[in-house]
């Protein structure tokens, strides 16, 4: 008699509370850790203002397109935030679908794939540390070939944990 009571009273409770199932996010964002890029100012005013849940993901680059590619035939993530150098090998291996966002027009061609596969939302200053001792002295301005000639020492890395990026040298050497 008692567990038939308890069984009521279970019963009972269960028709009373509010039922509530799981909430999937609404947008899954490779690589958006919230001490990098300011990502978590950014995914709170996001719910705040268009009411979409984004988890934070401590992925890094290489980790963002490694899940973009094994997800390749069935893709679950929405957005991948990596190098553009990410973007351009995900496009290669054909990992992603083209977006143009309002104001596409307004973005440099430099900063964008012109077919809308990958685009820029913000860029920056790239500072270089020097030892001179290494390079034998005073180093060369950078448009006096400093990369040419000193392949073997110059070195460029995010302070993420992500490895040396080409691109940044890329970059570097332009300037």
């Amino acid at each position: 008699m008692r567990s038939v009571r308890l069984a009521l009273i279970l019963l009972a409770l269960s028709l009373l509370a509010p039922w509530q199932s799981a909430k999937a996010a609404d947008v899954i964002c490779y690589n958006c850790p919230p001490e990098w890029a300011d990502w978590a100012s950014m995914l709170k005013a996001i719910k705040a203002d268009l009411k979409y849940d984004i988890p934070h993901d401590n992925k890094n680059s290489g980790q963002a397109l490694a899940q973009i590619l094994a997800e390749k035939a069935n893709p679950i993530g929405d957005i991948g935030y990596f190098g553009v150098g990410f973007g351009i090998k995900a496009k290669a291996q054909d990992a992603l679908e083209p977006y143009k966002p309002v104001n596409w027009d307004q973005v440099p061609p430099g900063l964008k794939d012109p077919d809308g596969y990958w685009t820029t939302i913000h860029s920056g200053t790239l500072g270089l540390f020097v030892n001179k001792d290494a390079l034998g002295g005073k180093p060369p301005a950078l448009g006096q070939g400093l990369f040419a000639r000193h392949r073997d020492v110059a070195l460029f890395c995010y302070a993420h944990n992500t490895p040396p990026t080409p691109v940044t040298g890329k970059r570097a050497k332009l300037a």
